[in-house]
C-alpha cells in the first residue's frame, strides 16, 4: 500500500498550548483549517484560539494563510494579516507563540562544522562568499542568503521568531546576511504568555543563530521584582552549547536578591560548552541612573531630563523647560521606576497608541536606548 503523501505540510516550530511537539508535521490538503473546535483539521485547545480560527488554503496556484475572523488574530512577521501569501519554509503565528511553517519539500540543511567554525572570527565578505557557494552547491537555500543578503528578507531568516522581531521583543543587529548581536526581552510584563525559556530554546534551535557572537538576555523584562539566584541559574543551564560562535552574554538590567549564592561550578561548564565565551562582570547588569533626551523636534532643539522619580509627560508638558510643539496630536504617557526597573505607559492607551522602537505600544519595560515617539516628529531617547 502506498505510503500517505508528506508534503505539503505545516510544521510545528514551537512550543505552546496546543501539546504538540516541536517538529512535528501535519500533512494537508488544499484547504486546512486550524481552530479551537472539533472540526478543525488541527484543533488546538487554548482559549486564546478562536473556534475556527484561521486556514492555510492553495488558490491561484499559491499558497495563503488567511484569517476566518478570529478574536485575537493571524500574525506573520509579528504583523496581523487578514490573508497573506506563503512560500515554502514561510512562518505563521496564533496567540500567542504557537508557530507553524509552510513545507512544500524536504529542507535542505547543508552542514560543515569546521568550515562554520573558521567564520566566527571574520567579517570579510569574501570568505563568507565561499561558504554560501558551498551552501549553494548543496541546495541549501541559505547559500544564496549569504550570497547576497537583503534586510527585506530577514524577517524570512528568523524563523518562528519572526514575530517576537516584529513585536520588538527581538532586537537582531545583522551581519553578512545572518545575526551577530540579539537581544531578547518582553515588552508585555503583564501578558508574558510564552516564558522567557521557550524564546530563548526557540532561538537555539535555529542554525542561523550558531553565528550569533553576543546575546543580552533581559530576564529583568520578564519579571517584576528582583531576580531570584535560580533564574540566573536557570538560564546559565540552558545554555547548552548550541551558540558556538557566542563571545558575550550578559544578563539585564536587573538586580538580584539579597543573599545569592556563588554560581562558579555554572560559569565553568558555560565557558566550557562555550570556548570563545568571555563573561562581563557583573553577569547580571545592574540598573543604572536613567536620562531621557529630545532627538528628534524642531532643528537644532535638545534637551536631557534626568530620571530619579516618576514622570509624566503629556501635550501641556514641558520638557527642561521647552514645550513640545508637534506637527500632531502628542500622546500623553508616563515613566516611573519599579523595583530596578522603568516602565513606560501611554496614558489614554484605549484610544492612542504610542511607539517603542518603531513599533506600536501601549506599555513596557524600558532598555537603555529605547527610543520613545509620543507624536510625530519627535523622539525621545531613554538611556540607562
Amino acid at each position: 500500500m502506498a505510503s500517505a503523501p508528506t508534503f505539503p505540510a505545516l510544521e510545528v516550530m514551537t512550543v505552546g498550548p496546543h501539546g504538540l511537539p516541536v517538529g512535528r508535521r501535519l500533512p494537508i490538503t488544499e484547504r486546512f483549517i486550524l481552530g479551537r473546535g472539533n472540526t478543525a483539521g488541527l484543533s488546538i485547545a487554548s482559549s486564546l484560539i478562536t473556534r475556527v480560527h484561521c486556514e492555510v488554503v492553495f488558490e491561484l496556484g499559491r499558497w495563503w494563510v488567511r484569517d476566518l475572523g478570529s478574536t485575537n488574530g493571524t500574525f506573520v512577521g509579528g504583523e496581523p494579516v487578514h490573508d497573506a501569501q506563503l512560500n515554502h519554509g514561510d512562518c505563521f503565528e496564533l496567540p500567542w507563540g504557537v508557530v507553524f511553517r509552510l513545507l512544500l519539500r524536504e529542507p535542505v540543511e547543508a552542514r560543515d562544522e569546521a568550515m562554520e567554525r573558521a567564520l566566527f572570527d571574520t567579517d570579510d565578505p569574501r570568505q563568507w562568499s565561499v561558504y554560501g557557494d558551498w551552501l549553494q552547491e548543496r541546495g541549501d537555500p541559505l547559500g544564496a542568503r549569504l550570497s547576497s543578503p537583503r534586510p527585506e528578507d530577514d524577517p524570512r531568516w528568523l524563523g518562528p521568531l519572526a514575530g517576537d522581531a516584529g513585536r520588538g521583543e527581538l532586537q537582531v543587529r545583522w551581519a553578512c546576511g545572518l545575526p551577530r548581536e540579539v537581544v531578547l526581552r518582553c515588552l508585555t510584563p503583564h501578558h508574558a504568555e510564552v516564558p522567557w525559556e521557550q524564546r530563548l530554546a526557540t532561538l537555539q534551535r535555529q542554525r542561523e543563530f550558531r553565528f550569533v557572537r553576543s546575546l543580552e538576555l533581559d530576564l529583568g523584562s520578564f519579571f517584576r521584582e528582583p531576580l531570584d539566584q535560580r533564574v540566573v541559574s536557570r538560564a546559565l543551564v540552558l545554555l547548552d552549547g548550541s551558540l558556538p560562535a557566542l563571545e558575550r552574554f550578559v544578563i539585564g538590567p536587573a538586580s538580584l536578591r539579597a543573599g545569592a549564592s556563588d554560581l562558579t561550578a555554572l560559569l565553568r561548564d558555560t565557558r566550557r560548552l562555550h570556548p570563545r565565551l568571555v563573561l562581563e562582570e557583573p553577569l547580571v547588569r545592574p540598573w543604572q541612573r536613567a536620562t531621557l533626551t529630545l532627538e528628534a523636534l524642531a532643528p537644532g532643539l535638545t534637551s536631557t531630563l534626568q530620571l530619579g522619580t516618576p514622570v509624566e509627560l503629556g501635550a501641556h508638558a514641558s520638557f527642561n523647560e521647552a514645550q513640545f510643539q508637534t506637527p500632531g496630536p502628542l500622546g500623553g504617557f508616563s515613566l516611573r521606576p519599579e523595583n530596578d526597573r522603568w516602565f513606560f505607559e501611554a496614558l489614554d492607551w484605549r484610544t492612542r497608541v504610542l511607539r517603542l522602537n518603531g513599533r506600536d505600544c501601549a506599555r513596557a519595560q524600558l532598555r537603555d536606548a529605547d527610543l520613545i515617539e509620543p507624536a510625530p516628529g519627535l523622539a525621545l531617547r531613554f538611556r540607562a
